[in-house]
C-alpha cells in the first residue's frame, strides 16, 4: 500500500528536477529491479560475502617518466600467493580532495605500465586484485610524479654536479615493521619493504632499494623529504667527506674501527654508483617493538600494540652480523623484552665484541637490564629524560621514574667499568618545561653524560599536547630558551660535555651545533644519529 500510495503522489510539490511522484516511481523500480535480479541469481552466489585481503599488496616506488607524454610505470609486489584467475586494478585519487581520477584494469607484471595518462602533480595510488569472491589490496600511497626532462635531469647517471651524493643507501638500513628503509627522510610513507615470506627476498637490493640508489645518481630527490641536508650534497668531493664522516664519527665514537670489515668496498661502490652491492649494509637500525611502559605526552606512537620484532627481524640482522659496524635498538621501548634480544644475540656471539650497539631508551629499566648491558663490549644510551626535576618529568612521562632512571644509569656504568661506554642524554623542549633547561644539564653533568641534546617537540597528529606546547623562531619564549641554552653550553663545555640542539621547525637544515667538543673536526653533522 505504501509503494501505491507513493506512486500516486500529486506533482504540485517539486523537488528541484524532480517531483515527488517521480521520486516514489524511481524508488519502487529500484526495489523490484533488486528483487528480479536476486531471484535470477543462484542462492549460493547471494549468499557469498567478499573476503578482504588489506595490505597484502605492496607498491614499490615508481619509476620516473622522461617526459610529461611518457608512460608511467610502477613496481608492485604481493605479500601472498596470487591465483592467476585475480584481475589486477589500479586506482588513482586527487592528493588534495581524495577524488577518484582513474581507474583501469592493468597486466599482471611488476612494472606495469599504467594504461591512462597522468599529468605532473601529487596523487594517491591503490592496487586491488579482485576475482572468485576475493580482494587483495594494498594501502592508498602518496605518489609525486615528476617528468625528469621538466627539471632538467637526465635520466642516465648525471655529471658530478647533478649527482645526489647521499651515502645512506649504501650504508645503512633501518628495519621495522614490514620495511627496511636507508634512513628516516624518505617522504611520508615511501617504505622499502620488507618481506621475509617472498624467498630469497632481499631488502638489501630489493627493487624499491635499487630504484632509490638510481633515482639519487641520477639526481631525482621525489622520493626524499626536503628537509634532508644530503639533498646538497652534489659534488664527488662532498659525497666522499659524507661518507668517510660516517667512518670518522665510529673512530670518535668508538676509540677504534675495522678497516677489514666492508667499508673500503662500499665506498667503492658508491663512487661507482653502483645501485646493485655486493657489499653488506655498515648499521642496521632495528624496531624491537611498539610498546612502551611510559605515556609521554608528546609521542605519537601507539604504546598499546602487541607488535615486536619477529624471528625474520632476527634472521636479517643474523645474515649481516658479520659485516655490521653498529647495531642500533629501538621501540617503544626496546628494553620490555629484553631477554628476546639477549637470546638472539647469544646465538651470534663471536661477533658481538666487533660490533657497536646503540639503544634508544627512556631508562627506566636500566636495573633491571645492567646485567645484560655489562656483556656489550662497546656500548651507547641514548636516553630520552625529558625534564630537570621529579615533578615535571612525571608529568611529562606520567611515569615517576625520575630516580629510578638515575639509579639505572650509574648502574650500568658500573658494571660496564673498563668498557667503552657513552651515555647520551636528550630532551625535548616544550613552553612549559624548556625552564627547567638549566636543571637538566645540572642533572647530566652529575650523572656522567658523554653528551646533551635538546630538540624542540614536534606536533603529532595523536600526541596529548596542542600548539600552545611548541616552541617557534618567532616566539618570545624562543628567545628566553636561546639564553637558558647558551648558559647550559658554558656550564657543561667546562666539564668537556658536547651539547647540540635542534632548533624549530622541523627541519634537518635547523640544525646547529651549540658546543662542538669532541666534534670539532667533523664538520656539518646535521644529520644527527641517523648516520650512526
Amino acid at each position: 500500500m505504501f509503494f501505491k500510495w507513493l506512486g500516486k503522489i500529486n506533482a504540485d510539490v517539486d523537488l528541484g528536477s524532480f517531483s515527488l511522484k517521480e521520486v516514489g516511481r524511481r524508488y519502487l523500480y529500484r526495489i523490484k529491479r533488486g528483487i528480479r535480479r536476486a531471484l535470477q541469481q543462484p542462492i549460493e552466489q547471494v549468499n557469498k560475502k567478499i573476503v578482504r585481503h588489506r595490505n597484502t599488496i605492496h607498491i614499490l616506488l615508481p619509476i620516473a617518466r622522461e617526459t610529461i607524454s611518457s608512460p608511467l610505470y610502477i613496481r608492485w609486489m604481493s605479500m601472498v600467493d596470487l591465483d592467476a584467475n585475480l584481475v589486477g586494478w589500479v586506482y588513482v585519487w586527487s592528493a588534495d580532495d581524495d577524488q577518484l581520477i582513474q581507474q583501469a584494469k592493468f597486466q599482471r607484471t611488476s612494472p606495469f605500465k599504467v594504461p591512462f595518462q597522468l599529468e605532473d602533480g601529487d596523487y594517491t595510488i591503490q592496487i586491488v586484485f579482485r576475482g572468485n569472491g576475493v580482494i587483495y589490496s594494498s594501502r592508498k600511497v602518496p605518489i609525486t610524479i615528476v617528468a625528469q626532462s621538466k627539471i632538467g635531469i637526465p635520466l642516465s647517471p648525471g655529471t658530478e654536479t647533478q649527482r645526489i651524493y647521499c651515502p645512506a643507501p649504501w650504508l645503512k638500513m633501518n628495519v621495522g615493521k614490514f620495511h627496511a628503509n636507508p634512513c628516516c627522510n624518505l617522504k611520508r610513507r615511501v617504505r622499502i619493504p620488507f618481506n621475509p615470506e617472498i624467498e630469497g627476498y632481499d631488502p638489501w637490493n630489493s627493487p624499491a632499494m635499487v630504484e632509490l640508489r638510481q633515482a639519487l645518481i641520477n639526481g631525482d630527490s621525489r622520493f626524499c623529504h626536503e628537509g634532508c641536508p644530503m639533498l646538497k650534497v652534489r659534488t664527488k668531493e662532498a659525497g666522499i667527506d659524507r661518507f668517510k664522516g660516517y667512518k670518522k664519527f665510529k673512530l670518535e665514537l668508538f676509540g677504534s674501527i675495522d678497516e677489514e670489515r666492508s667499508y673500503s668496498q662500499s665506498l667503492e661502490e658508491f663512487l661507482e654508483g653502483k645501485t646493485i652491492l655486493e657489499s653488506q649494509p655498515l648499521s642496521i637500525k632495528m624496531a624491537l617493538n611498539h610498546f612502551c611502559n611510559h605515556a609521554c605526552v608528546f609521542c605519537a606512537r601507539d604504546i598499546r600494540s602487541s607488535w615486536r620484532a619477529d624471528k625474520s627481524m632476527w634472521e636479517l640482522l643474523e645474515k649481516y652480523f658479520k659485516g655490521l659496524y653498529s647495531v642500533s635498538f629501538s621501540g617503544g621501548e626496546p628494553l620490555i623484552f629484553f631477554e628476546a634480544a639477549e637470546e638472539q644475540l647469544a646465538k651470534i656471539s663471536d661477533s658481538i665484541k666487533d660490533v657497536h650497539f646503540e639503544i634508544t631508551t627512556n631508562g627506566s629499566l636500566l636495573l633491571k637490564c645492567a646485567p645484560f648491558l655489562s656483556k656489550l663490549e662497546q656500548l651507547s644510551l641514548i636516553v630520552s629524560f625529558n625534564a630537570g626535576t621529579p615533578e615535571t618529568y612525571a608529568r611529562v612521562h606520567r611515569k615517576d621514574h625520575f630516580e629510578r632512571v638515575c639509579q639505572g644509569i650509574q648502574k650500568v656504568q658500573e658494571m660496564r667499568a673498563g668498557k667503552l661506554t657513552r651515555i647520551r642524554m636528550k630532551m625535548i623542549l616544550m613552553k612549559s618545561t624548556f625552564r627547567e633547561i638549566p636543571d637538566f644539564a645540572k642533572v647530566a653533568a652529575n650523572l656522567g653524560a658523554d653528551e646533551v641534546k635538546f630538540t624542540s617537540v614536534l606536533l603529532y597528529k595523536d600526541s596529548d599536547i596542542d600548539e600552545s606546547e611548541v616552541l617557534s623562531l618567532s616566539d618570545p619564549e624562543w628567545f628566553e630558551a636561546e639564553q637558558l641554552l647558551n648558559n647550559a653550553c658554558q656550564y657543561l663545555k667546562e666539564r668537556a660535555i658536547p651539547m647540540r640542539v635542534v632548533k624549530p621547525g622541523n627541519k634537518r637544515d635547523d640544525f646547529i651545533t651549540v658546543s662542538k667538543g669532541v666534534f670539532d673536526d667533523f664538520g656539518e653533522r646535521d644529520i644527527d644519529e641517523d648516520m650512526m
